[in-house]
């Protein structure tokens, strides 16, 4: 099963609201909230990371840009271009003290945030979306989605090769989650399944079969938990896997399913996008594209919670990221903001 990635998302401008905030009246009354802050964005804001400088970045895909949000002003301070028709992705810092960021046109980049300075390297084939993990042994590993293998660019050669190693085929592995000890846990998208990075060995050597969700999108860690969540993007629920006794307990969300034949075109719906923990560890939370909500999850009691207070008029949501602070933060793409959570340790 083969989609095209997002590719709603780069039609944003057309539908683009401006963003809003302060238009819930007493937000302080009503907690979660958000606050949405649009000052300085020429396009709208998808992925979304801290930098090493302690600001958030974020890629403004359709506009092939990459925007420096300063949470101190709450406005972007610059913007910075990448080469057209990148298809901006991803985006992370390095241990070199870049940003590193891929494009779904199979673009693997590197921008300075001290010069601006933009660089980029060739070889990836058939990304898709393509998601980056710097890895405790020096190297970054690059999904390669639509082709089901997974790249390795070497820092020091510049180089970038890649593999299906012992990946079943069709597999469409996209996002991951790191764990103790350097190994990672991807989702296999198109087979339903969570493979096992052996950092030392190179190889998958683990393979969980899904039986209760289908379309494996976003993985994260939760520390606190010992757990890896796991977001289905066709199902629209959720999974924990327990790192422990890998036993998986699956979670039903307000979100109806949503058809993989949706991702082939240019609707905007509602499915599970991206998860994060927040800096406590008591609460995950859950992006929703078109749901126009952020859902909030109580890891004790696995409660769910819907969350729209303040955020822009279009409502779309779609990364989360921590500041410095542990504050967190969802980018709002039809808004072009970014979206701040307040009270978001309420218990309400």
């Amino acid at each position: 099963m083969k989609r095209r990635g997002l590719a709603l998302l780069f039609l944003l401008p057309v539908v683009a609201a401006t963003a809003v905030a302060g238009t819930i009246t007493a937000p302080w009354r009503i907690r979660p909230c958000l606050t949405s802050y649009g000052s300085g964005f020429t396009g709208g804001p998808t992925h979304v990371e801290l930098g090493p400088d302690g600001n958030l970045w974020a890629n403004e895909g359709q506009n092939d840009r990459i925007a420096k949000f300063d949470v101190r002003l709450k406005r972007v301070t610059a913007e910075y271009s990448v080469p057209k028709g990148t298809q901006l992705h991803d985006l992370v810092p390095g241990p070199d003290g870049n940003l590193w960021f891929s494009g779904n046109s199979n673009v693997l980049g590197r921008l300075n945030p001290h010069t601006g300075q933009i660089k980029l390297y060739p070889g990836l084939r058939g990304a898709g979306n393509p998601h980056l993990w710097w890895a405790p042994d020096g190297y970054l590993y690059i999904s390669e989605v639509a082709a089901g293998r997974l790249a390795r660019f070497d820092p020091k050669t510049g180089r970038i090769t890649d593999s299906r190693y012992n990946l079943p085929a069709n597999n469409g592995i996209h996002s991951f989650a790191e764990v103790a000890g350097g190994n990672t846990w991807w989702g296999l998208e198109y087979a339903d399944q969570l493979a096992r990075f052996n950092i030392r060995t190179h190889r998958f050597d683990r393979f969980v079969r899904l039986r209760g969700g289908h379309g494996p999108h976003w993985l994260t860690y939760v520390p606190a938990d010992h757990a890896v969540w796991i977001a289905f993007a066709y199902s629209n629920n959720l999974a924990r896997f327990d790192l422990r006794t890998h036993a998986l307990t699956y979670l039903a969300t307000p979100i109806p399913p949503a058809a993989p034949s949706l991702f082939k075109g240019f609707s905007l719906f509602a499915y599970l996008t991206h998860m994060l923990p927040d800096a406590n560890g008591r609460f995950l939370w859950i992006a929703t594209l078109g749901g126009r909500e952020l859902l909030r999850l109580d890891l004790r009691t696995h409660r769910l919670k819907k969350v729209y207070c303040g955020l822009g008029a279009a409502g779309v949501t779609i990364v989360l990221a921590r500041d410095r602070r542990g504050n967190m933060w969802v980018t709002e793409p039809f808004d072009k903001a970014l979206g701040e959570v307040h009270g978001e340790t309420d218990g309400s």
